[in-house]
């Protein structure tokens, strides 16, 4: 059987049907807005702010503006693996990164703890601060209600990416080309025999 093609150098050279694409959750936005909610808790509390708290929401915002950057940048260019006989490259930026043999790769595994621990937690805390916005609960001022909105949509869209990422999606490890310890792809479940099948 003749050597299967070899790895063009730009992912558009690729046809659609190879790719594995990389799969997203949606952790930078839910700190994002971790930090968007605590500035906005920071900002509009009553006593007047020292030079600590000003720094604290100088520095929440920021971290907002950062994380909302990052979320959009990184989807903008998702990485792109393609598996050819035994050997299994990496696109980043649409440009070939690198390739190593297939059988050097793993899947990253966790205890279940940790991964039903986080959504528990998580979930919790979604109900706990929604609970401050129904009907006949305790009368807040507006601000406090724009605070408990925005932890009840921070809980909830840590709630949503751990069930993603966790559930839904798997872990690849990649070694690095110096040998040196592994890079982490996150791609759905369904690809995951295209990764790890035997070689033809």
């Amino acid at each position: 059987m003749a050597d299967p093609a070899p790895f063009p150098s730009d992912l558009a050279q690729v046809p659609e049907g190879e790719r594995i694409p990389e799969a997203f959750g949606w952790a930078p936005a839910a700190w994002a807005l971790a930090c968007a909610t605590f500035a906005q808790l920071t900002a509009f509390q009553p006593a007047k702010l020292d030079g600590g708290g000003a720094l604290a929401l100088g520095g929440a915002i920021l971290g907002a503006v950062l994380l909302g950057a990052y979320e959009v940048r990184r989807r903008g260019h998702p990485k792109a693996m393609v598996r050819r006989g035994s050997a299994l490259a990496l696109y980043a930026q649409g440009r070939l990164d690198r390739q190593v043999e297939a059988g050097a790769c793993l899947l990253y595994l966790r205890h279940p703890t940790r991964t039903w621990g986080p959504i528990l937690m998580t979930g919790m805390g979604t109900l706990a601060a929604g609970s401050f916005l129904l009907p006949g609960g305790a009368a807040l001022a507006p601000a406090d209600r724009v605070t408990a909105g925005l932890a009840a949509l921070t809980f909830a869209a840590l709630f949503a990416t751990i069930i993603r990422t966790r559930l839904f999606c798997e872990e690849v490890l990649l070694p690095y080309a110096s040998g040196r310890g592994y890079q982490h792809v996150l791609i759905h479940k369904r690809e995951v025999p295209r990764i790890f099948r035997p070689a033809a």
